[in-house]
């Protein structure tokens, strides 16, 4: 009996001490930011997401004040595709219309409650946003993104980006 106990324990500390490793050696991935990064004038939103999607391929998203996009999906395979388009006039203005600088503020001062979703699979979204010469930076994981309308609308255009160009 005191083997079988010998035996669970030390299975149990080189899994941790594994997990240790892996954890230090890898940590949370960060994001190529210089994939979307290019600065322009007006208002540029760049997004991001990280967590679950890592196996399959998380993407990237860019939106111009002029309702131009970039939508760039990594694929399993190591591969990238990029896809531009552009928003309709109406929905680029409804969505510029839409952005309130003091609800972004509000996001950017709170903290994100409970277990991050990309620690348990799920998605998580960076997003910057630069208007008027001021720079915005979130992180669903950070940050309780779901208080802005704005950023859950957000999230809401890159499932249909999805939806539009990967078949």
């Amino acid at each position: 009996m005191k083997h079988l106990y010998l035996i669970i324990a030390s299975t149990f500390f080189i899994g941790f001490m594994t997990g240790v490793y892996v954890f230090i050696v890898i940590g949370k991935p960060e994001v190529q930011i210089s994939v979307l990064d290019n600065t322009s004038a007006g208002i540029e939103i760049i997004a991001y997401e990280y967590g679950g999607c890592e196996m399959l391929g998380c993407s990237s998203y860019r939106i111009l004040e002029d309702g131009s996009y970039t939508f760039i999906q990594n694929k399993r395979d190591g591969n990238v595709e990029k896809y531009t388009d552009n928003l309709s006039d109406n929905l680029i203005n409804e969505m510029i219309d839409s952005i309130d600088k003091s609800e972004l503020e509000r996001v950017y001062n709170s903290t994100f409650e409970g277990p991050c979703p990309a620690d348990v699979d799920g998605i998580g979204y960076r997003f910057k946003i630069l208007m008027d010469n001021e720079k915005y930076v979130f992180d669903s994981c950070e940050n309780d993104i779901m208080g802005s309308k704005f950023l859950v609308n957000l999230i809401d255009y890159f499932q249909i980006f999805y939806i539009t160009h990967v078949k």
